[in-house]
């Protein structure tokens, strides 16, 4: 009984969410910086037909890589990029970040580990989501990771704020055999977000 209360309770909480917008939602990337940026310049994003998603895609290179172990230098270790959008709302409606699917690939040795770090903002205020992926070895595959809030943010209605995307890669060769190196890829051409709606009053 305890159960089905809380899960009632919790499905009552929800934001409600409206259809998408019909009219074209533009982002522009209004400053971006960091080493896992992607070497080369300019920034373009590109967002869904039916304003469900968007791609950024950032200095023309997808395949973000950190390195620790015998064939990496200590400045292969981690690699940041903070991304500023404006997100360009038609009249009347307000919008959250859902999901984020990041992808990529991972050799990760026996004692080494990588990690994965995804957090937001809006301008001027504290992150309203900061979660870190770990990948212990031994691992060596394709990987997924679904970054998610059960409660989404919304920006309130009528406020100007730009968005902040922290997405922050890192490796450590651990007890690993020192002979070894260890790498995390990331995919930023296949980095989806997920846009929510929902109407003004």
């Amino acid at each position: 009984m305890h159960v089905l209360a809380t899960l009632v309770f919790a499905l009552s909480a929800l934001a409600p969410l409206d259809d998408p917008p019909t009219e074209p939602v533009t982002i522009n990337v209004v400053t971006f910086n960091g080493n896992g940026c992607g070497a080369g310049g300019g920034a373009a994003v590109y967002v869904a037909p039916d304003n469900t998603e968007f791609v950024v895609l950032v200095g023309g290179n997808s395949l973000i890589r950190v390195a620790a172990g015998a064939k990496a230098t200590p400045g292969d270790a981690r690699r940041s990029c903070q991304l500023n959008l404006r997100v360009n709302t038609p009249p009347g409606y307000t919008y959250a970040i859902g999901k984020v699917r990041f992808q990529g690939l991972a050799t990760i040795e026996k004692g080494a580990t990588a990690s994965l770090r995804a957090a937001y903002s809006f301008q001027g205020q504290g992150n309203f989501r900061d979660n870190t992926y770990r990948f212990p070895g031994p691992f060596a595959d394709w990987w997924e990771r679904v970054d998610q809030s059960g409660q989404p943010t919304f920006l309130p209605c009528g406020e100007k704020r730009n968005l902040t995307m922290l997405t922050e890669m890192r490796a450590a060769a651990g007890t690993s055999d020192p002979t070894t190196t260890s790498y995390l890829y990331r995919d930023a051409g296949e980095t989806r977000y997920e846009l929510l709606w929902k109407r003004c009053p």
